[in-house]
C-alpha cells in the first residue's frame, strides 16, 4: 500500500474511532453498561495512533481527525436546535457545528501533541513496566489538562468531557472522590495503558507492558471498593422539594405569542398547594429556559 493510500486509510479510521466514541455519551442506541468500553476503546484506538505517529505534526492531526468527528457527531444537535427552532437554513447549521466541532478538536490536537513530544524518545527502546506507567500517566494527563483548558478557557464548554461517560461504568466508585477530571484522568491512563499494551504485543516489551496494564486492573477494584462507601448521611429535618415541568414543547417555548401562557403555565405549577402536608415547598426547582427572556421585561399578572 502506497504512502498516500496508507494516509487515508489511517484518517478514515480516526474519523470512523472517534464518531463511535461519541456513542460513549449517548443515550442508546447502546446500552448502559457497554458505554464506558466504547470510550476506552475509541480513546485507545487515538493513543494507539498517536504513539505511532513519527512526527509531533502527525500526532497532532490524529488527534484533531478524530476529535472532529468525536464532536461533530456529539453535538449534532445544535443543528437541529439551530435550523428547526432557529430558523437558519440546513448548511449554515451544518457548517456552525462543524466549526464548533473543529475547535473542540483544537485541544485534542493539543493533548496528543503535547504527549507525543514528551513520550516518543521512550517509545522507541525497550522500556520496564516504570516506563509504560510513566508514559500512560503522561498521556493521561496531557489529555485531562486539555479537558480541563477547553471546560474553563472562554468560560468553557466542557461538552462529552470522557469523565461522564464513566459515571456509571468500573470506574464510577471513584467520582465522589477525584470528581469528573479525576475520572477523565483514570479513564485516559487506562486507554494509554491499552495502546500501550498493544503496541508491545509480540515484542520483548509485552510482559512489562502487562505489568503495567495490572495498575488499571487495581484501578478498577479500588473502584468496586469505594463504591460500596457510603459517603452523605441524612442531616436535621427532610427538605420539602417541588419540580416543577410544564412539558412546553420546544417550538412553542421562545415563541412571543405563546411565552407569557408557558410562563404562566409555570407559575401556576409551582403556587399549587402541597400534597399530603400543610407545609410548603422549601425549594422549588423550575425549567432552565422557563422564563425566555430578561426578567425587566417580563411583566407579571
Amino acid at each position: 500500500m502506497s504512502r498516500t493510500n496508507r494516509y487515508g486509510a489511517g484518517a478514515a479510521g480516526l474519523i470512523l474511532a472517534g464518531a463511535i466514541h461519541a456513542l460513549s455519551f449517548a443515550d442508546g442506541p447502546l446500552p448502559t453498561w457497554l458505554l464506558p468500553f466504547v470510550d476506552l476503546i475509541g480513546l485507545a484506538f487515538l493513543a494507539h495512533r498517536v504513539f505511532q505517529a513519527p512526527t509531533i505534526r502527525q500526532g497532532a492531526i490524529a488527534g484533531f481527525l478524530f476529535g472532529l468527528s468525536n464532536f461533530a457527531v456529539g453535538l449534532y444537535w445544535i443543528t437541529i436546535s439551530l435550523h428547526d427552532y432557529g430558523g437558519l437554513p440546513l448548511a449554515p447549521s451544518i457548517g456552525a457545528v462543524i466549526i464548533l466541532a473543529a475547535f473542540e478538536a483544537l485541544f485534542i490536537a493539543l493533548a496528543c501533541a503535547l504527549s507525543h513530544a514528551l513520550s516518543t524518545r521512550h517509545l522507541r527502546g525497550l522500556m520496564n513496566y516504570r516506563w509504560h506507567l510513566l508514559i500512560a500517566a503522561v498521556w493521561a494527563s496531557c489529555w485531562t489538562g486539555a479537558e480541563w483548558l477547553r471546560g474553563t478557557l472562554f468560560t468553557g464548554f466542557p461538552w462529552l468531557n470522557i469523565g461522564y461517560a464513566h459515571v456509571e461504568g468500573v470506574l464510577s466508585g471513584w467520582a465522589p472522590v477525584i470528581g469528573v477530571y479525576g475520572l477523565a484522568w483514570l479513564a485516559s491512563f487506562a486507554a494509554g495503558a491499552i495502546a500501550l499494551l498493544a503496541r508491545a504485543y509480540n515484542t520483548p516489551n509485552d510482559a512489562p507492558a502487562a505489568i503495567a496494564f495490572g495498575g488499571v486492573i487495581v484501578i478498577g477494584l479500588f473502584s468496586i471498593l469505594l463504591s460500596h462507601v457510603g459517603w452523605s448521611s441524612p442531616s436535621g429535618k427532610p427538605l420539602v422539594i417541588r419540580m416543577v415541568q410544564g412539558n412546553i414543547p420546544q417550538s412553542e417555548k421562545f415563541d412571543p405569542q405563546k411565552m407569557s401562557q408557558a410562563i404562566d403555565t409555570h407559575m401556576r405549577l409551582a403556587a399549587l398547594p402541597p400534597k399530603g402536608s400543610d407545609k410548603g415547598p422549601d425549594i422549588i426547582v423550575l425549567p432552565e429556559t422557563v422564563m425566555p427572556l430578561f426578567q425587566d421585561r417580563y411583566s407579571p399578572r
